[in-house]
């Protein structure tokens, strides 16, 4: 999992596989693995320079791309770390436009993304050896204060 320090997910991964888990965020802060958990404190591109190549079989990376900048490294990086025929799996949080409404919940954001960026997202996955798996799910349920839809994107490694 790429950049989920402190989300419930890594911990519902544990239930779901008997495989070891590797935690990548810079803003970790935990002081031991958990059992089957191992953490490091870095960037996904800091990891893939100094680790082997093609090592993980799926990559979970949750409402992180919006936060990251910029996105061709942070991709690349995933790239490198993914083995031939791994699935990246990417969520995203998504707005239809940023507007008066939505643009203080947003402050901490590097961008927004729309079906249209989202469509490029893919494309840009693509050019870096990815294909897609599945559709792009997006579903926006309108743009009031703090409602938004989550998009999620499967690549497979070529």
């Amino acid at each position: 999992d790429i950049g989920g320090a402190g989300s419930k997910f890594v911990h519902s991964l544990t239930a779901v596989t008997s495989e070891d888990i590797s935690l990548i965020d810079p803003t970790l802060d935990w002081e031991a693995p958990r059992e089957r958990v191992y953490p490091f404190k870095c960037t996904v591109e800091d990891y893939a320079a100094h680790h082997a190549h093609d090592q993980f079989d799926c990559l979970t990376v949750i409402s992180v791309i919006e936060h990251v900048e910029p996105l061709r490294p942070f991709l690349r990086a995933c790239r490198m770390i993914l083995k031939p025929g791994g699935l990246l799996f990417l969520t995203t949080d998504c707005w239809d436009l940023e507007g008066e409404d939505t643009a203080h919940f947003h402050w901490m954001r590097k961008r927004i993304f729309n079906p249209e960026t989202l469509r490029r997202l893919a494309g840009v996955t693509r050019e870096l050896g990815f294909c897609s798996f599945g559709r792009t799910d997006w579903a926006y349920h309108g743009n009031t204060v703090y409602d938004y839809s989550f998009a999620s994107l499967a690549m497979v490694k070529k």
